[in-house]
């Protein structure tokens, strides 16, 4: 199918689909994201402050499972726990440095933007409590229902330069223009992607 719509759900789909899925059967198939169900799921859509998005939907055998995904170092800062050949183990800190050294350091110095899968079952879903100990980058109280979370993935997410960039910056350097970057990704990626850009 043809995707359309923002770029990072985009690709998304695109990978699940390279890996034998079908996102509208995935989605038909499961209570609050079906478009006959969609009224009994509940969404938290991605805000720059936690830098993260989640749904829960309703679980066949009871309670929820709540899905998110977001920036790689804020959704494992917020995980417990991880999935590996089938089994959900604990996370450790040695855990989460060798996974932002090995794979969100090497996919960030590849200019790739980074992003987080993971999920949580819960018995009970209150969209409004809050984490008594853990921040969103602006310091405000994090949703108790993305803390605690199970990491699933983490992906790295191309998006190329256009060709005209670089010239078009080396052109403003020649005339007399300081050129910088603002941009909220990873550092490396962001420096990365200046190298790449010539700034």
């Amino acid at each position: 199918p043809q995707f359309q719509g923002n770029p990072t759900e985009c690709s998304l789909l695109k990978l699940a689909e390279e890996m034998g899925f079908s996102y509208v059967d995935l989605r038909d198939q499961t209570v609050g994201r079906s478009a006959s169900t969609l009224d009994q799921g509940y969404s938290k859509v991605f805000a720059s402050s936690r830098k993260m998005m989640s749904w829960a939907v309703p679980r066949p055998d009871g309670g929820w499972r709540v899905y998110a995904k977001g920036a790689s170092e804020i959704i494992l800062s917020r995980t417990t726990t991880r999935y590996e050949r089938g089994k959900i183990i604990e996370i450790t800190d040695e855990d989460s440095l060798a996974i932002t050294d090995a794979v969100i350091g090497n996919f960030a110095n590849l200019a790739m933007r980074t992003i987080g899968l993971a999920y949580k079952d819960v018995e009970k879903y209150d969209p409004d409590a809050l984490d008594p100990t853990i921040t969103n980058t602006d310091g405000s109280p994090a949703f108790a229902s993305e803390t605690g979370l199970s990491l699933m993935g983490i992906v790295g997410i191309e998006d190329p330069l256009r060709a005209e960039v670089a010239p078009a910056i080396q052109r403003c350097y020649r005339a007399g223009i300081d050129v910088r970057m603002v941009t909220g990704d990873n550092l490396a990626t962001a420096i990365a992607i200046a190298k790449g850009a010539g700034i």
